[in-house]
Order: C-alpha cells, then structure tokens, then sequence
C-alpha cells in the first residue's frame, strides 16, 4: 500500500509535472524528502516532510507560511561533502497581483535527517509571475526559470496571456543571497488573442560540452491550438545567456477552455538526448513521448511515440516523466492516470533510451476513487524513483507516496519493479 505523507488541504501539492517536489538523499542518512503545499486555518503553507523508509512521514521544516498558495521545485547535486538543496516557489499561477519569485537554499549534512535551512530571497519581485522551476547547470550556475503574466487588449477585448522567463546567478553554487543577473524572456508568446492562464514551463540541463540546457513551454498559437515550444540555452556566464531559436515542438487538442491545459516534462539521458512526455489527444494517442533528434537540443525532435492509445485520456497534471541513470542504456519511466476511467490507478511504462520502445503496463491500484495529480523525481541517484500523488477527496486533498525499486534485469525481459513493496514487471 501507498504512504500517507499528509492529510490537510494538499491539493496544489502535486500541480505541475514540469516541477519537481519529491526525492531520495544518495548521501548520508539516504532519506526521502516531498514539498508539500497545504492550507491549514487559513494560512498556507509550504512544508518540507521526510522519512526515513518512505512510509513514515514527519514535517521537517516549513519553508513559506502566508496567505496565497505557492508551488515549489527543487534541484539537488552532491557537491562532495554534503547534499545541496536548491529550492524556488512562486504563486500558483502566473496572474495579475502575484506575488513574487522566491529562493532557498538547503543543505544536508550526512550526519543530519533535518536540513540547514537558508534564508529566504526575493528573487524576481511582484509583478504576475508564478510557476517556477529550478535547475543547476554543469557549471555550477543555478537558473530559474517562470512564467510571466502579460495582458493585450484587441478590440475592446483584453486577453491574458503568459511567457516563459529566466534568471541565473552571477556565481558558481551559490549560497544563501546569491546575486542574479538580469531576467530574459526565452519565447514571445505567438499570439494575443487567446487567453493562456495556467501556462507553465520545464527547464532541463545537459552534461557534456554542447548547449547547456533548454526551456520547453506550453502556449497558444494563431488559431488557439496549445503548442509546446523549446528554445536551447546555448550559454550562460553569469551576466549574459546566449538562446537558440524558438521552435514548435508539437500540437495538442488536450483543452478547448481558455487555460493551456497540458502536462508535460523535458529531461537529458546520460548521453546528452532529450526526452519529453506529453499528455495528447490527437488521433487516439493519449499520452506520447519524443526523443531530441541531435544532442544538446530541444529544437529537434523526432516525430512522437505513443506511450498509451487506450483512448482515455490523461490531463494536465496525470503525466510525468523520469529516468533512471545508473544503467546503460538510461531508462525511462513513464507514469500517468486517466482522468476519467480507472481513476484510482497509477499507471507505467518504461523504455531504454536509445531506442524508444515502451513496455507493456503495470498498474498499482490505490485504495481511493480517485487519483487527483501525479508528480515524480526528475533521476533516479538511489534506491528507486519517487512518486508523489494527491488524492481527489475534497475537501482534505491528502498527498500520497510511492517508489519503484529496481531489481538487476534478467535475460530475455525487461526490468522487473516493485512499487510500494508489491512486484510488478516492466
């Protein structure tokens, strides 16, 4: 059976695929760690829990306490002596009057469960932005990346609309105040006139000697189709970013209201290839996934791949993606939920990347009526990947825990798994 992390108003907890909220320490104490955004008498909250065995979960720090719900991401890299922590939050969506962008570091010796916790800084200030994503480059630059709420007026008419932000830190792994170069729009919005609130934006670093990494974001185009687009981040020194070229990666039909309803996530394998999993309704296809057709790129991308073609799909916040880089080939892992059959089931696929190629699925089958919005970690660095879900029980929202613990592949077969202790094959 699942883990219960907490019960109190989590419902925003796992918004969001493009961020990432939950994850295992490889160093130290090896424990695990979610963000979990609650609303508790009337104020909200922005907690860190841990555990020592995932299945036991303890508050281990708040991080924001106010009165407008915020969603995090955190990154995390050893930096040889202890774990580093990266953490941002922001308002919940990029709107008129959000608050602002915010930063922490944390730091967690080995010989510690609890974090050092920095203080908090105002990255970005108040002015319509939200949805932040955080990621350290190979250099040691940390960068967030957000979406930013903008307004036109056609005819009388005034439309909102969102566009995908940047900032880094002038130096190297920063501590607690570093200082931030100046913020960058990475994509003009194509149109204005459609509205785009609850846009949102994945950030992906790369290894190696090419692009440092890429922004993937969600808008509308001319005749208001939602398409994901995706500019490189060529180079960064602290002052200046160097960016690509805008491209369209792919159109959906996921939503005919008037927010970008789409879940997606864009990571790097091992070889420096991009992969991106995405929530689609075109054609039957439900969920696909792409591969970057050249290295260091989301520019290019090969033409998509079904994950799933049940013909009942998933929506915004059902999908997210994660990889596996202690074996070679990497391997990708796939979960997703139905928005509107088998609710109550988590769902995986899996595939090398090398050559996509997905597994049969495997389902886990929690004891509720329904499974709210699935976030996962963004790599594998111990044990298994984590899984984090809220629960669609107004009015309590609780958030949920699962892990898949690899076991060595056998001949002939594809990994067998075990989610939340209980065996399945992958």
């Amino acid at each position: 059976m699942p883990s219960t992390i907490a019960n109190a108003l989590c419902g925003w907890s796992t918004y969001y695929p493009q961020q990432i909220r939950v994850f295992r320490n490889p160093r130290g104490l090896k424990y695990y760690y979610a963000l979990v955004g609650r609303y508790v008498s009337l104020v909200c909250l922005l907690d860190l829990y841990k555990s020592a065995d995932g299945i036991n979960w303890v508050l281990s720090a708040n991080l924001y306490s106010g009165s407008l719900s915020r969603v995090g991401s955190v990154d995390w890299f050893d930096d040889g002596a202890q774990l580093i922590v990266y953490v941002t939050y922001g308002y919940y969506v990029a709107s008129a009057g959000a608050d602002p962008i915010y930063y922490r570091r944390l730091r967690i010796p080995d010989d510690q469960s609890d974090p050092i916790i920095g203080a908090e800084q105002i990255v970005v200030p108040a002015g319509g932005y939200g949805v932040p994503v955080i990621k350290r480059d190979r250099n040691g630059y940390v960068h967030i990346a957000y979406m930013a709420r903008r307004t036109a007026t056609i005819k009388g008419t005034t439309y909102p609309y969102a566009e995908p932000m940047i900032i880094g830190t002038t130096t190297l792994d920063p501590g607690d105040s570093p200082s931030w170069c100046t913020s960058v729009k990475v994509d003009t919005h194509p149109d204005i006139a459609f509205n785009s609130d609850y846009a949102r934006c994945s950030l992906v670093m790369f290894g190696g000697t090419g692009n440092i990494g890429g922004l993937v974001s969600a808008s509308r185009n001319s005749s208001g189709v939602i398409i994901l687009r995706g500019r490189n981040i060529v180079s960064f020194d602290g002052t200046t970013y160097a960016l690509g070229t805008s491209t369209t990666i792919v159109s959906s039909d996921v939503s005919t209201s008037t927010v970008v309803d789409v879940g997606f996530r864009v990571l790097a394998d091992s070889s420096h290839y991009a992969h991106l999993l995405t929530e689609r309704t075109l054609s039957n296809a439900r969920v696909q996934s792409l591969k970057a057709s050249a290295l260091y790129t989301v520019q290019s991308w090969a033409s998509p791949l079904t994950v799933d073609n049940s013909n009942n799909s998933c929506t915004k916040d059902m999908v997210s993606l994660s990889i596996d880089k202690t074996v070679t080939p990497n391997r990708l892992y796939a979960f997703y939920v139905f928005d509107a059959v088998q609710t109550n089931i988590l769902r995986c696929r899996s595939s090398p990347t090398d050559t996509i190629s997905w597994s049969s699925e495997n389902t886990v089958v929690d004891d509720t009526t329904s499974i709210y919005r699935i976030n996962s970690c963004y790599e594998r660095t111990v044990s298994g990947v984590q899984i984090i879900y809220t629960l669609n029980t107004s009015p309590s929202y609780p958030i949920r825990f699962y892990e898949v613990v690899f076991v060595v592949p056998f001949a002939g077969g594809l990994n067998p798994v075990q989610m939340a202790k209980i065996l399945l094959d992958l």
